[in-house]
């Protein structure tokens, strides 16, 4: 997407392996499995242009998740073994399903980290 600061750029891709009957039938969690990349890059300029941006962008900053390379805020992510790692943060990703296959009491929001 192009903006008058310049342009914005991202991708993302969550992928898991190929497994067959008697691999799905041992996984307790799929999710142990997956794995993933996002990227996001912006330009400093369109934060430095509009306050409102500025602060919604201001909690994944101070956090590490969107860090300052030259001109342009930057988001790089990767995921593997239930651990996100974002600019070298890495956030433990806790399984969404116990070993019976429920759900926990409490399921964390990961999102709040994004």
């Amino acid at each position: 997407m192009t903006t008058p600061e310049g342009v914005i750029e991202g991708s993302a891709r969550i992928a898991h392996p190929e497994l067959t009957a008697d691999q799905k039938a041992e996984m307790l969690m799929v999710m142990q499995q997956l794995t993933g990349k996002m990227d996001l890059s912006l330009p400093v300029a369109l934060a430095e242009e509009y306050p409102e941006f500025r602060l919604q962008l201001a909690p994944l900053i101070k956090q590490g998740l969107l860090v300052e390379q030259g001109d342009r805020l930057v988001l790089d992510a990767s995921m593997k073994d239930l651990v996100l790692d974002v600019n070298g943060v890495e956030i433990p990703l806790p399984p969404l399903l116990d070993a019976a296959g429920s759900l926990p009491k409490k399921a964390p929001l990961v999102g709040a980290f994004l």
